[in-house]
């Protein structure tokens, strides 16, 4: 296995403007992101998909889709490092939001092609 692919970890998992699947009540750090949510103009988005750099341990890239699974937004950017990269949000928080698990190869295709 290359040490790139264990470098990063790859989730998908939806937006904090509702209580998190699986989650019986809302936890501390959760209802901060909530806030956060209200501070922001990511209303809109449903979904999100990370890139998580273990050795930075941040964010690095990030998208998010709406309702009907279309993306609208994209970051990094010249303009914006995003959303979840400005937080401290660490791993182990990332995975008690019940995140699904997607590929390098599916992330990377959906971020290049929103890139063109």
């Amino acid at each position: 296995m290359s040490k790139d692919i264990d470098l990063f970890v790859y989730y998908s998992f939806p937006s904090f403007r509702t209580k998190p699947r699986n989650a019986k009540r809302l936890t501390p750090l959760d209802k901060f992101i909530t806030k956060m949510y209200e501070m922001h103009p990511f209303d809109k988005v449903e979904v999100w998909h990370i890139e998580f750099h273990k050795e930075l341990n941040t964010v690095t890239r990030e998208l998010g889709f709406d309702g009907t699974g279309e993306l609208i937004y994209l970051a990094p950017t010249q303009r914006n490092f995003g959303f979840w990269s400005d937080t401290n949000i660490t791993l182990s928080d990332y995975e008690r939001f019940y995140p699904d698990t997607i590929s390098k190869t599916r992330f990377n295709r959906i971020f290049r092609d929103a890139l063109v």
